[in-house]
């Protein structure tokens, strides 16, 4: 995907600015740790560079921007700091809700970059390594039971779509906390990519997209809060057979 003219913009700007000490120019590389929040806060065109080891045998990296105010976008590459052209994920929508999500990562280090497109401030910044890579198959119309995890965990599915379906539909049932539901077609879905989602105060949760692309479907579902014995379900509906002329 390439770089949105935003992010270029910003970019640019990046070049100019990769010695800079100052408050509005690259800071220096701070560590992160799996699973721990920094807050941090930047003025408009700012950076700030952080970094984080992946052992080998990880399932996947996923690196998080969330809360505070203004809007600062989200920059990730292995091996080597994010350039113009040069990353592995980028995360730019027009908040601070930002996700970069790999699966499988590369062992080494992974460089995260944090760009104020405007001023933000008080947000949270978090890397987490999880354990399991790929998504788990599902099989239509099968229920899956048992679901739990905690808050900001997520547990990604997938269900392969046959030429000619006219609806896929995504139900989550759970009597005990908030989970949300994502589903996207062709690759993750991430917290603000996606091509349907639900997200109520509970964990009942349901999606359908009519007339989908017939391949692989990823469904996630995510831990707004914790939550113990959901039951996810994906249903794919076909078109009835055509009745032969007589």
């Amino acid at each position: 995907m390439p770089l949105s003219a935003r992010l270029l913009l910003v970019a640019s700007a990046t070049l100019l600015v990769a010695c800079d000490e100052s408050p509005t120019g690259n800071r220096p590389n701070s560590n992160l740790l799996p699973g721990q929040s920094v807050t941090i806060s930047g003025a408009a065109d700012s950076e700030r560079s952080f970094r984080i080891e992946v052992p080998a045998g990880t399932g996947t990296l996923q690196v998080v921007l969330t809360g505070g105010a203004g809007d600062a976008d989200l920059v990730i590459r292995q091996g080597a700091a994010p350039e113009t052209g040069l990353y592995d994920c980028v995360s730019e929508s027009e908040s601070n809700e930002e996700e970069c999500l790999i699966d499988a990562p590369l062992s080494g280090t992974w460089h995260v970059l944090v760009v104020g497109f405007e001023a933000y401030n008080n947000v949270r910044l978090t890397a987490n390594l999880g354990a399991t890579s790929g998504a788990i198959p599902l099989q239509s119309g099968v229920p899956v039971a048992g679901l739990a995890g905690g808050a900001g965990s997520f547990k990604m599915y997938s269900i392969t779509v046959p030429a000619g379906a006219t609806s896929l539909g995504v139900t989550l049932n759970g009597p005990n906390g908030d989970a949300d539901l994502y589903l996207r077609q062709a690759t993750f879905p991430l917290l603000n990519q996606f091509d349907q989602a639900s997200f109520t105060a509970a964990s009942v949760e349901q999606v359908t997209q009519p007339n989908p692309v017939a391949g692989i479907w990823y469904v996630r579902v995510e831990g707004f809060t914790a939550y113990t014995g959901a039951t996810l379900t994906a249903t794919v509906t076909l078109a009835p057979p055509l009745r032969a002329e007589r």
